[in-house]
């Protein structure tokens, strides 16, 4: 909870209440307040833990020693885009633990299994928690099991009765109990005046501008705040009216631009396939045979591909409606990830590596041998032995249906996964527009007001949080900094401070060298959102008015007293930007010049 003018404001207002729940938690029994190293500490603790179990899983579910060892290295070379970048990781994180431990309640049912799947349900309601639904997979999974493995109707309702209430027992009854204690201590039902779980419709209505619209709709939080004020010009942002305003704006807009409505999803659908192609194609290749080939693992393959169907079809929504970025990808591609770890391990499993080390030492000893007795011939009879071994497996896979089934399948699965990659360049060519937009840089001086407040940022590093990764060195004068490689991720944070009322600019004194900078001022005093955001490129630094004769600015009115936090983040495409800055200011508005006509912009000195 925070307090913004005296009154008390809810802190998830807007978002999913589980991270900020669970950092304070561990804050306190760690006696840390820094909420970027709890959250590194939360996904270091969740991810060894996944690491620690891996090996000891799939040896239950596949049983291979190799498969057990192989699979905890699979995760750390090829899960590497899964990283600390808020809560988006966590549904990924639900998706490789769960699912495993699914299928193997599955494979061996007794009288245990409705705890295990309690437990399940469990981790599935703590992803939830965080990141609204992400557990509704491993939910619909649940109950496939159960319908599969119960035979009687009343068994079956006894069963999702109690997966369900599992299931909701944090989302449905532990933070709603929380709600109602915070609200009884503060004397205010904050419950009823902000939303209780991430915002729907907010997202999906600046999903319609993932590309250029006659509508002006652009991926801008501000975008969706100016149109629902057009509509209710007393609207709180991210309220509950706020979402319906945002829903019937979208209707309205899909009805009256279908043709483009339509293209749009094609080209969301065209980018998310050629992303899960481009990191996983070979899942493309393993998955034909692996359910087709007849081999003592295909009914065990078959029920993990059941049961990443949901994971599939759910995961995909958030980049659909939303916009495609790797953010709201984690899900898609998590389950993608399973299904490509999946056919690799399912390889390894099926390898006997039993009857090749018999063999090899076979080999050798018949090599000893001839040595020995100075004769070619167990050699030759252990060669033999080999051949027609390796002739027999070879008679097996070319008769067989499913593999001739699967090279077809397989060679359409790949041209599609192709033909995607060519479609999603050109997509993200035509979407850069709606994102890539630098604001112009304004020449110096910049005449202004007060000064509010200002930092000199080679003198005050410290003051600045800085995010584990981020290179800052100061000099005499300036502070280079080189950032880490997501896009849009926050570098450096100020402390908060708080405004009055008014009209206000940011101007920061320094240089874009590689990559870019978005300067953002950020409303942390209820539901976080950006006041304002500006985007600037080095290419800038070519324009007459470039890094050395202008600014970056950022101007944003206030009509309330607001506590703010002003974020300097990195603004390039999973690569490094290198920043030269000098000094950060916080300036009110100079009063308007008087002129006629009134100039809007009078108050910068040109």
């Amino acid at each position: 909870m925070r307090s913004a003018g005296g009154q008390p404001v809810s802190s998830e207002a807007g978002d999913d209440p589980g991270m900020i729940l669970y950092l304070s938690l561990l804050g306190h029994a760690l006696g840390n307040a820094d909420p970027l190293q709890l959250l590194q500490w939360l996904f270091i603790g969740c991810f060894a833990m996944l690491l620690l179990v891996y090996p000891l899983l799939w040896y239950e579910l596949l049983s291979s020693v190799a498969a057990g060892i192989v699979s905890p290295l699979l995760i750390i070379t090829q899960f590497g885009f899964v990283a600390i970048h808020d809560i988006y990781w966590v549904p990924a994180w639900g998706l490789l633990l769960g699912i495993p431990l699914l299928v193997l309640v599955h494979q061996r049912w007794n009288s245990t299994s409705l705890a295990l799947l309690t437990g399940v349900m469990l981790i599935a309601s703590f992803v939830s928690s965080i990141r609204a639904q992400a557990g509704l997979p491993l939910l619909i999974g649940a109950l496939i099991i159960v319908f599969v493995q119960t035979k009687s109707w009343p068994t079956r309702l006894a069963f999702f009765f109690t997966i369900a209430i599992a299931y909701v027992s944090i989302i449905g009854f532990a933070l709603p109990s929380i709600r109602h204690y915070r609200d009884a201590s503060v004397g205010a039902n904050l419950t009823r005046e902000y939303p209780t779980t991430h915002a729907f419709w907010h997202p999906a209505y600046l999903g319609l501008g993932y590309l250029p619209n006659d509508s002006g709709i652009r991926w801008n939080d501000s975008i969706g705040l100016e149109a629902a004020k057009q509509k209710d010009p007393t609207v709180r942002y991210l309220s509950p009216r706020y979402e319906r305003d945002l829903r019937s704006l979208y209707f309205q807009f899909v009805r009256n631009h279908l043709r483009f409505t339509t293209r749009l999803y094609l080209a969301k659908s065209a980018v998310v396939v050629s992303d899960a192609f481009r990191r996983f194609w070979l899942a493309a290749l393993i998955l034909p045979p692996m359910l087709l080939v007849p081999t003592r693992l295909r009914r065990l393959m078959r029920t993990f591909a059941l049961l990443l169907v949901p994971a599939v079809v759910l995961g995909v929504i958030p980049a659909l409606l939303g916009v495609p970025v790797l953010e709201y990808e984690y899900e898609w591609l998590a389950a993608w990830g399973i299904a490509w770890m999946l056919g690799v391990l399912w390889l390894v499993a099926l390898v006997p590596w039993g009857s090749i080390a018999r063999r090899t030492k076979r080999w050798f000893e018949a090599a000893a041998e001839s040595v020995e007795v100075r004769s070619p011939l167990p050699v030759r009879q252990a060669q033999t032995e080999f051949a027609v071994t390796s002739k027999s497996a070879a008679s097996f896979l070319g008769h067989s249906p499913g593999v001739r089934w699967s090279l077809g399948i397989a060679i359409v699965v790949v041209a599609i996964g192709l033909s995607m990659g060519r479609v999603a360049t050109a997509v993200r060519a035509e979407s850069a527009t709606q994102f890539n937009t630098p604001t112009k840089l304004v020449h110096a001086p910049v005449a202004h007001g007060e000064i509010m407040r200002t930092w000199r940022l080679a003198s005050t590093p410290s003051r600045w949080a800085v995010r584990p990764g981020v290179t800052a060195k100061p000099h005499s004068e300036a502070i280079d900094v080189t950032t880490g490689r997501r896009n849009l991720a926050y570098e450096l944070v100020s402390p908060p401070f708080t405004l009055d009322p008014g009209d206000y600019l940011v101007v920061v004194r320094g240089e874009v060298r590689r990559g870019g900078l978005a300067l953002g001022v950020v409303d942390v005093s209820g539901a976080q959102r950006f006041v304002v955001e500006n985007l600037y490129a080095a290419d800038q630094q070519r324009l007459p008015t470039n890094f050395i004769n202008g600014r970056m600015v950022a101007r944003f009115s206030l009509a309330s007293t607001t506590r703010l936090e002003l974020t300097l983040s990195n603004w390039a495409a999973n690569s490094r930007s290198r920043w030269h800055l000098q000094r950060v200011s916080v300036v009110r508005k100079k009063v308007p010049c008087g002129c006629s006509p009134t100039d809007a912009n009078a108050w910068i000195s040109h």
